[in-house]
């Protein structure tokens, strides 16, 4: 995955082009949407260079954005929310 120059997040030919993201605390920690059970697995992404940029599901589409001032701060927590289900994409992992 790369983060192209309008902030899009796309696939990337190769590595050398991958942008690095890190796994940071759920944004939407507190949310009601977040319950109880679903917050161990709940994280948030950012770009490695660009630590107050969030990955962001919105409108379709996967974009990093800055925590200062977002578009549509409303559900900017959510949005940049992500739960991880182990059993579908790491099946032979455990926790």
């Amino acid at each position: 995955m790369k983060v192209a120059t309008n902030d899009n997040v796309e696939l990337s030919e190769d590595d050398q082009g991958a942008t690095e993201f890190l796994m940071v605390g759920c944004r939407a920690w507190d949310a009601p949407e977040v319950t109880p059970d679903l917050r161990p697995n709940c994280y948030s992404l950012v770009e490695k260079n660009r630590p107050d940029h969030y990955v962001r599901y919105y409108d379709y589409f996967l974009y990093t954005e800055s925590d200062v001032n977002p578009r549509n701060q409303p559900t900017f927590d959510l949005d940049s929310s992500f739960i991880l289900h182990r059993n579908a994409f790491l099946p032979d992992c455990s926790p």
